[in-house]
């Protein structure tokens, strides 16, 4: 094995290359969705810590969905939520926003940048998508970049009704982040 062909950072993947069981250290960013299952395995990330990190001076909106997360019509209610997915190159953070009704994404958006650029990009696609409805609901965690005045600024412009998750209770959020651990499963860490 050569220690030059280890990634600088460390991290390091095992590609099966027969079935006599030969290996080769390769670096993660060759590792493609694209490869066979049994050829290729997943590289270690590092850690992640989720922090919930609302201002005091942010607003706090209150939690008008209450876990009840049925819809009678399109645009009656959305679910919001921020995921990272890790790369060969660090993390992708993407934000998506889901109609309860659907089930549908209706507004996404990607960065290399946890900012509010990022959750502002995501409700302008689902906005221009779908035009609100007086009485639409939009449900998040109470993430700052949820929290910030852009953000609710944007909402107060199109008449959307801002509802927040309590304090560290994923299950207020439970459509969002149920879509993220489907999406992750089926597309992210699959690896064939």
């Amino acid at each position: 094995m050569n220690d030059e062909r280890l990634p600088p950072d460390g991290w390091q993947t095992q590609r099966k290359l027969s079935n006599n069981a030969r290996h080769r250290i390769i670096n993660p960013a060759e590792v493609t969705l694209g490869q066979q299952a049994n050829q290729c395995q997943p590289y270690p990330m590092r850690s992640f810590q989720r922090r919930i990190a609302t201002s005091p001076t942010k607003p706090v909106a209150p939690n008008r969905l209450k876990q009840d997360f049925s819809a009678t019509a399109p645009n009656q209610r959305w679910v919001a939520d921020i995921t990272y997915i890790g790369t060969g190159e660090g993390w992708l953070y993407l934000a998506v926003i889901l109609d309860l009704y659907s089930q549908k994404v209706v507004g996404w958006s990607t960065s290399a940048r946890l900012q509010r650029d990022l959750v502002l990009e995501a409700l302008t696609m689902a906005i221009g998508q779908r035009p609100p409805l007086p009485g639409l609901i939009h449900h998040s965690d109470r993430g700052s970049q949820y929290a910030s005045h852009d953000f609710q600024k944007l909402l107060r412009d199109h008449g959307i009704m801002c509802s927040m998750s309590g304090a560290g209770n994923c299950y207020d959020n439970a459509v969002a982040e149920s879509f993220f651990a489907t999406f992750k499963r089926e597309r992210v860490h699959r690896c064939h």
